[in-house]
């Protein structure tokens, strides 16, 4: 950790829809499916859960940011040394 953070107050929020949603999404830009998909997805199951974790596919961008600023506490870490 950065030593320049210790001590402050952060905002850590992890948009994590589930995977089927990412590749619907990638198919409506016309991206193939990224061959380190497994790999991502292994590293971000393994992450520590801190912060606010959001999975939630079904929310639009403006409901995404309300659920967001409504729940800003759970996204609150405090960064200790």
């Amino acid at each position: 950790m950065s030593r320049h953070l210790v001590g402050r107050t952060i905002y850590f929020v992890m948009l994590h829809p589930p995977l089927d949603v990412l590749r619907l999404r990638l198919s409506d830009h016309h991206a193939g499916v990224n061959e380190f998909e497994s790999h991502i997805e292994t590293a971000i199951d393994r992450t520590p859960r801190v912060g606010l974790w959001l999975e939630k596919a079904t929310l639009s961008a403006d409901a995404t940011v309300d659920e967001i600023l409504s729940r800003q506490a759970e996204a609150r870490i405090q960064v200790r040394a």
